[in-house]
């Protein structure tokens, strides 16, 4: 086997890894991703927003597992908090908001839709916890 088969067969099983590892959000209708394949827990959001963005650059299989993609992305956005972030630990977190905005920037909502909104929200939130030090904290109190 050459190393371009190699790595096409070893993307294929990421891609199918991945595609194995949603579950259903326990009393919801959204799908997400757990911290190990087979633990029926779905990951922080930053854990959903990391396994979409490699789902992504692996190019989806099938419409099914499309619509389970769309899914995720509409729970990572229910989880998002009035003021614009994502949680880490029931802490507002901007290294967990700038994750987030970062892994699903390929999946680029229609402008003036619901979507956009809550990526202009979060990009307001990130811009108010910026320190004049020139860093983020980690944890910013609400706005």
């Amino acid at each position: 086997m050459n190393i371009i088969n190699a790595v096409e067969k070893s993307l294929n099983q990421a891609r199918t890894y991945l595609e194995d590892s949603f579950i259903m959000v326990p009393d919801s209708d959204y799908w997400a991703f757990p911290h190990f394949r087979g633990k029926g827990r779905a990951t922080e959001c930053g854990g959903t927003s990391s396994a979409l963005a490699a789902l992504h650059s692996l190019k989806p299989s099938s419409t099914h597992i499309k619509n389970r993609v769309n899914s995720a992305l509409e729970w990572l956005y229910s989880r998002q908090s009035s003021e614009g972030s994502w949680e880490a630990s029931y802490i507002h977190c901007s290294e967990i908001t700038a994750r987030v905005l970062c892994d699903i920037k390929e999946y680029k909502p229609p402008s003036d839709t619901e979507r956009s909104r809550k990526i202009n929200k979060a990009i307001h939130y990130l811009e108010s916890c910026y320190n004049r030090d020139g860093f983020f904290p980690l944890h910013h109190k609400a706005i």
